[in-house]
């Protein structure tokens, strides 16, 4: 009895773990951001049933992030929770980095969508991208990959 009782504990730690590594699998797609103003930006446009959180479902429903004139974002960590993402704009943002490799519903990177990010230093675009549109990495002097 005590070695079967080891090994459910063991198992619901295991999958505990799984579910944390995996973004898309979350329940609470906020418990994975670490920024107060992307939090905060996706609560309030995306956080259909006022539950202070945002559930796989409300995030699968997001095709556009705009987050523009805000220099205190720092970071879109758990952006790939948003597996339906169309279009996104962060120009003039404190923005750093941003992986998209995960988002391949992105086919384009719109004109000026990250226009003026001048602490971007990376951008991780997902294969589906197949145009950038015009003046998309304007001043955005940081950016080395």
């Amino acid at each position: 009895m005590k070695k079967f009782l080891t090994i459910v504990l063991l198992a619901t730690l295991l999958y505990g773990c799984d579910k944390l590594d995996d973004e898309s699998r979350v329940k609470d797609v906020v418990t994975i951001m670490d920024d107060s103003v992307f939090i905060n930006y996706c609560l309030l446009n995306f956080d259909l049933n006022n539950d202070s959180a945002i559930s796989q479902t409300e995030a699968k429903t997001v095709k556009v992030i705009e987050i523009t004139d805000e220099p205190k974002l720092k970071s879109v960590k758990g952006i790939s929770a948003f597996s339906n993402l169309e279009e996104i704009y962060f120009n003039k943002t404190g923005l750093q980095s941003i992986d998209l490799s995960k988002n391949n519903k992105i086919t384009r990177i719109g004109d000026e969508a990250f226009c003026d990010c001048s602490s971007l230093t990376s951008v991780a675009i997902p294969d589906s991208v197949t145009k950038i549109g015009s003046k998309a990495f304007e001043d955005c002097s940081s950016l080395t990959s």
